[in-house]
């Protein structure tokens, strides 16, 4: 599992306080919000390649995304930018 710091200014947080119960709920909700919605995007896409390319689909999400990882489906956005500097 990765962590991630996130620093802020000392403005930045009064204003971010005036918005939020408090800011780790929101970072930590913020980022399971893109996880979530870019996981569904992700599964749609492994659902579709597979049944198109009558590929055997894994069982369970985590499984799936491996299994869309192998297959070059899930590709990390470093990934594709290192490949278009070339």
């Amino acid at each position: 599992m990765a962590n991630y710091t996130v620093t802020v200014s000392s403005t930045d947080e009064i204003v971010l306080n005036t918005d939020v119960l408090t800011i780790q709920a929101w970072i930590e909700g913020a980022v399971t919000g893109k996880i979530n919605t870019v996981k569904k995007r992700l599964l749609l896409h492994y659902v579709e390649h597979c049944s198109t390319n009558e590929i055997q689909m894994a069982i369970t999400k985590d499984q799936q995304i491996i299994h869309a990882r192998e297959l070059g489906i899930a590709v990390a956005q470093s990934e594709i930018e290192t490949s278009m500097d070339k």
